[in-house]
Parts: C-alpha cells; structure tokens; sequence
C-alpha cells in the first residue's frame, strides 16, 4: 500500500514540475510555429522530445488558440487589458 501512496504522489510531482517547468513555455514556441525539435532546444529545462511532441498533439487534439492581451483605453485615458483570441477584432 505503501508503494502505491509513493508512486501517486511521485506522477503527481512529476506532472506538476513539468507544467510549471515547461508546459507554458512549449505552448508558447508551439504558438510562435516552431517545430518539436526547436522547441526541445529552445528549453532550459531538460525534456525529451516525445515528451515535447506528446504536448503539441493535446494542443492540436484540443483546438486551443492562442490568447492575447490587447490595451485599451477608458473614455478618461486610463488604460487596460481585454483578453482576446489572437485573429479577432
């Protein structure tokens, strides 16, 4: 039982240092229309490829777009941020 308890918790250590390491950042370069192969050597953090390419093909699978910031301004000038899919007007 013990084994178990220790092979949960070390996938789900696993899972969340790869999300906060790398996760956004191959979003990010996968968005900017790099390859797997130039995302991987574009990391600081060590990761395979498979891993890498596993993460593009849930981005694919999923549809997921890209969001961007875009600053606009109230009727008095104060400036602020509406989120937006990148390609909308």
């Amino acid at each position: 039982m013990t084994e178990k308890k220790d092979s949960v918790f070390q996938e789900a250590l696993h899972r969340f240092t790869m999300d906060a390491a790398v996760d956004g950042a191959i979003r990010h370069l996968y968005h900017q229309g790099l390859t797997s192969e130039k995302i991987k050597e574009k990391l600081d953090f060590p990761v395979s490829l498979s891993y890498v390419e596993k993460k593009i093909c849930e981005l694919e699978e999923t549809g997921e777009e890209e969001e961007v910031f875009v600053r606009a301004y109230t009727a008095y000038g104060k400036p602020y941020y509406i989120r937006k899919k990148r390609g909308e007007d």
